[in-house]
């Protein structure tokens, strides 16, 4: 062949290559980003991208929903990051409280109160509710999140263990509850025993990787002893009330009294979320102070199985003589979804919210997850859901928590970004004896201090 033919030739390929290429690149569709913290969940992450799939079938002609999903602290931590850096996705996830304030002090997070009015939202939340379930996405006066769920923390039990070694089960339905001399004797009667398999059984299990899931004795036992109000008292540095004060330390010694009782897993403090969900899931566990999110994990693990669990729920145990109430649970409205302010997609976010405000969607949400959803009337929304929805257990915890004294919101979600880091740290030192209740009290109070100096405290909600 003439050789000026040949190049001719690969003169008009590369031309036609070249006007494919920019041709597909005036054609690719701008993305925009929706950031979960659920990656590893049986549950959500496929909800999740049954949502993805749908929004991008409806809405997806001239753009495309991208859904990234992250381990929980990968996600505060990427989160923190992108925020700082001023590129933040464009629709995130969030647990309200203290953290979702700073970024909407700093004008990072797009005002929703508009979007919550309309209707299908004034449907889904009814307004005269709304000062209990958008208190903690609520500042003066508007909204910066949309919520779809309540986590509520509790003990969850083994009933085939209790039965096996005689442990009688406290009825929360009853009004029972255990005190704390019997929750330690519980703890030494399932100390040495085996299972059927077996295997050994260990009286409580704990992710002590996961600083959240140590926190939650932390939290619950300043309230038994304190009353409901303490910590936030204390932290907004209300007279007469600091972190040093006895009820803090007290509350140190009782966790400390847990690890030297072993009422743990060997090498708790450094067991991941999957080895906690495992030794219980696996009936080597009697016990697991976790929130309601894991019953439909364990639910699913169990199908996967082909077989089902003896599961059930009780109250964290009283302490004699102590201001709390038995009926007091650690939860909250929490699965915010909330836009960046910079989002060149605010549209598409709004969009993708109302999504999930679409009865397909919701029930979706109780197939497959089944959590507790914050549109059920029974918590104050607007939907009346059957109870076929639900687990049984998780019915038992909408009743339980229908009839709560008062719900405590998860310290490290509650409080600013740094104090939560601090506490979180701090819960490590405590239940690994690295440091002191009363050296734990004293780091509190002076991140507490720092905070109030730098006006990101007192918090404020509403």
């Amino acid at each position: 062949m003439d050789r000026k033919v040949v190049i001719l030739l690969v003169i008009v390929v590369v031309a036609a290559l070249s006007f494919v290429f920019l041709t597909g690149r005036r054609e690719a569709k701008p993305k925009f980003y929706w950031w979960t913290p659920h990656a590893g969940s049986p549950t959500h992450t496929p909800w999740h991208a049954e949502v993805e799939k749908l929004f991008n079938q409806i809405y997806g002609e001239n753009v495309k929903l991208v859904k990234v999903d992250y381990s929980t602290e990968d996600f505060k931590n990427a989160l923190e990051t992108t925020m700082a850096g001023d590129y933040p996705p464009d629709v995130w996830h969030s647990w309200g409280g203290g953290v979702l304030k700073d970024y909407v002090d700093a004008g990072k997070v797009e005002d929703l109160t508009s979007l919550l009015n309309e209707d299908w939202a004034i449907r889904l939340l009814p307004p005269e509710n709304r000062s209990k379930l958008l208190w903690n996405s609520t500042w003066n006066g508007k909204n910066y999140g949309f919520p779809y769920t309540i986590g509520v923390v509790q003990i969850y039990i083994n009933k085939s263990l209790f039965d096996a070694f005689g442990v009688r089960v406290p009825d929360p339905t009853r009004g029972e509850v255990w005190t704390w001399e019997e929750f330690i004797n519980a703890i030494n009667t399932f100390k040495g025993k085996k299972n059927g398999a077996g295997k050994d059984i260990y009286p409580l299990v704990v992710a002590g990787a996961e600083e959240w899931q140590l926190s939650f004795y932390y939290m619950y036992l300043v309230e038994r002893i304190g009353g409901a109000d303490y910590f936030k008292k204390a932290l907004n540095g209300e007279p007469g009330y600091s972190f040093t004060d006895n009820v803090f330390i007290m509350a140190g010694q009782k966790c400390l009294e847990l690890v030297e009782a072993g009422a743990f897993q060997p090498g708790f403090i450094n067991a991941g979320y999957d080895v906690a969900d495992y030794l219980f899931f696996d009936n080597q566990a009697a016990m697991y102070l976790q929130g309601s999110w894991m019953v439909s994990t364990l639910r699913f693990r169990m199908r996967q199985l082909g077989r089902d669990f003896p599961l059930d729920v009780i109250y964290f145990p009283i302490i004699p003589g102590g201001a709390g109430n038995k009926t007091n649970l650690v939860g909250g409205t929490q699965d915010y979804l909330c836009v960046s302010k910079k989002s060149n997609f605010k549209e598409e976010a709004f969009n993708l919210i109302r999504l999930h405000g679409t009865e397909n969607v919701i029930n979706s949400f109780l197939e497959k997850v089944g959590d507790i959803i914050v549109f059920d009337s029974r918590v104050g929304g607007g939907l009346n859901i059957p109870e076929s929805k639900y687990d049984p257990v998780i019915l038992k915890q909408i009743s339980l928590l229908e009839n709560a004294g008062s719900l405590m919101m998860p310290w490290d979600q509650y409080a600013p970004r740094a104090f939560a880091l601090k506490h979180l740290e701090l819960m490590n030192r405590l239940f690994s004896g690295r440091m002191s209740p009363s050296e734990v009290a004293a780091q509190h109070q002076q991140m507490a201090e720092k905070l109030r100096q730098e006006g990101k405290l007192p918090i404020t909600f509403g």
